[in-house]
């Protein structure tokens, strides 16, 4: 068996990620919008062509296009001094930084300026700052590959053109400022199998067990859950499709398909596929991937109970069978049921756990 891989940290910029099933290097630049040879750089992989689940990589934080972060002026550089950096995505893959300099100090020993954008792992990519104005200076760079994340820094420095030197950096920054934005109340909301445990849902969502716990006051015991349970499991970096928001979503298991998520909960191909418009191909689903289910409005939860997602053949009587509520407290924590004989697939109904 292969040995895990952990980072002791990651390079500011970049972020944990746990490697699911399916995960590929590629795949994972492709869906941050970056470099394979970012990741790759920034990660002891032994074979960049062969990761392994439960593998932690260090991922860079993606921007958002078009980019405009502002320099800072260094300590010993007048405070009057600002600069920016305008980062655009072109249609060729390639990506272009322009930045601009204004009230720059004139320094003995050295003629011009240059930027310079450092890519940790990767390297820098510096370029001349031509002067238009007297007090402004600004140049463009054509960075070839998509290279610029959260963590590139940027520096503006004097240079000597006849002597080629350059002298302490009078601009600094990042491309922090554009980072692409969680939502922080996006979540998934997943609905528990027989196998399912919180060990395992944390482990697969790279997350820990007791920030799912805070999302789930319902839950007093951390070694029991529900099959049908309703688990939030916060949302911390997307890198695969991402659904829209719903209240009950499907992991995708080994096997997996719409036609056999459909059948387990009761519901049909064309539903499952309407609730999911990110999938382009319903034949072709990747392991721990989340999908929505199709759902009947829900209540909201009430302190000290649980949520969970009615399947094909159950009843509220064979729901208290197996959790161990009884029916009077199930009727009595959900009184949009009219008839307690009568619940449908889809429906979500309100677990009370005193």
């Amino acid at each position: 068996m292969a040995n895990t891989l952990v980072p002791n940290q990651c390079p500011p910029g970049f972020f944990r990620y746990v490697v699911i099933s399916g995960d590929t290097i590629f795949q994972l630049a492709d869906q941050l919008g970056v470099d394979e040879g970012l990741i790759i750089a920034n990660n002891p992989l032994p074979d960049p062509a062969s990761i392994n689940p439960g593998d932690v990589l260090c991922l860079p934080i993606p921007i958002n296009f078009p980019c405009n972060a502002v320099l800072h002026p260094t300590i010993d550089t007048p405070p009057n001094a600002t600069g920016s950096i305008l980062v655009r995505q072109l249609p060729d893959g390639q990506q272009s930084a322009t930045v601009t300099a204004f009230g720059l100090p004139s320094l003995a020993n050295f003629d011009g300026f240059e930027a310079l954008i450092d890519i940790v792992g990767i390297g820098g990519f510096g370029f001349p700052l031509p002067q238009e104005s007297p007090s402004t200076w600004a140049g463009t760079v054509i960075i070839p590959r998509p290279l610029l994340f959260a963590g590139a820094q940027v520096i503006v420095q004097p240079v000597n053109t006849q002597t080629s030197t350059v002298g302490s950096p009078v601009l600094t920054g990042d491309l922090s400022e554009c980072a692409r934005p969680q939502d922080p109340t996006h979540r998934f909301n997943i609905v528990a199998l027989p196998t399912d445990t919180l060990f395992s849902l944390a482990r697969t969502f790279g997350v820990s067990i007791e920030q799912i716990m805070v999302l789930n006051p319902g839950i007093v015991n951390p070694n029991v859950i529900f099959p049908g349970q309703i688990i939030a499991i916060p949302l911390v970096v997307p890198v695969l499709p991402i659904p829209a928001p719903s209240p009950a979503q499907y992991l995708v298991r080994t096997g997996d398909s719409f036609f056999t998520i459909a059948r387990r909960f009761g519901l049909t191909v064309a539903l499952l596929s309407a609730e999911n418009p990110q999938i382009v191909d319903p034949n072709v689903l990747s392991v721990n991937q989340v999908i929505n289910l199709v759902v009947t409005p829900p209540l909201p939860s009430p302190m000290n109970t649980a949520q969970l997602y009615v399947s094909v053949g159950e009843t509220l009587l064979s729901i208290s069978r197996r959790t161990g509520v009884s029916l009077e407290a199930i009727i009595a924590a959900n009184p949009q049921i009219v008839d307690p004989n009568f619940i449908q697939v889809g429906q979500i109904i309100n677990l009370p756990l005193d």
